[in-house]
């Protein structure tokens, strides 16, 4: 399932400091994302984000 990523704040001309609040198409945009990283994380299995959570510590802590 492909995400579309693509805040409507970016190249917004009416954009302004705190407007996430009052912004409808922001609104609407963060509801239809925050909708559909939910289904994507329904769809996953809990084995396989664990074992990517399990990579991803790994990395980290090689790192140091």
């Amino acid at each position: 399932m492909a995400v579309k990523r693509d805040c409507p704040c970016r190249g917004c001309t009416d954009r302004m400091l705190l407007c996430h609040g009052r912004c409808e198409r922001y609104q609407t945009w963060k509801t239809e994302y925050e909708s559909t990283q939910t289904a994507i994380r329904d769809e996953r299995p809990w084995t396989e984000l664990s074992r990517e959570m399990k990579r991803l510590l790994w990395r980290r802590m090689l790192r140091r």
